[in-house]
């Protein structure tokens, strides 16, 4: 994993970062800011799951789709991103996100400042390690993202 305060040009091979798993969601951090810039990672999304609607109170998020096809979530409605797309996630707006198919989303995440993002997945991923079948409830899902500046949103029609 790179530091976002290295200075000059860092290759980072594919195998390089930081393994979590974030409630069956596999996520691997590549960078993170300490005192702001880029937080990017890896992130492998399985048949049938996904986040619901949430709402980044700091942080504009990216996503580029690798492969597989992930439905998102937003207060317009569902759109399908495929292999090739990126997807804009402004800061404020409700999205979430699920894949629909048969077979698993491959995509590059990416938050800006995103300062808290890997402090929040690892807090996520402590939570998940420690919670017994069908993992935190979601009271503590809640608290801990909250604490990094990310709520959920009510659901509306997708």
């Amino acid at each position: 994993m790179l530091d976002a305060v290295t200075r000059g040009v860092a290759l980072l091979p594919a195998e390089t970062g930081e393994v979590l798993d974030i409630f069956g969601l596999g996520l691997v951090v590549k960078v993170e800011p300490h005192t702001g810039g880029l937080f990017v990672a890896e992130h492998q999304v399985p048949p049938g799951l996904g986040v619901p609607l949430h709402v980044h109170d700091a942080d504009d998020e990216v996503f580029v789709i690798r492969s597989g096809s992930l439905t998102l979530l937003g207060p317009e409605g569902g759109h399908v991103a495929r292999p090739g797309d990126t997807v804009l996630l402004p800061r404020g707006v409700a999205h979430g996100f699920r894949n629909d198919g048969d077979t698993p989303v491959s995509m590059q995440v990416m938050l800006t400042p995103g300062t808290g993002a890997a402090a929040m997945f690892r807090a996520l991923h402590r939570a998940t390690r420690s919670a017994g079948p069908g993992g935190p409830a979601p009271a503590e899902i809640g608290a801990i993202c909250a604490a990094h500046g990310v709520r959920f949103a009510p659901p509306t029609e997708s």
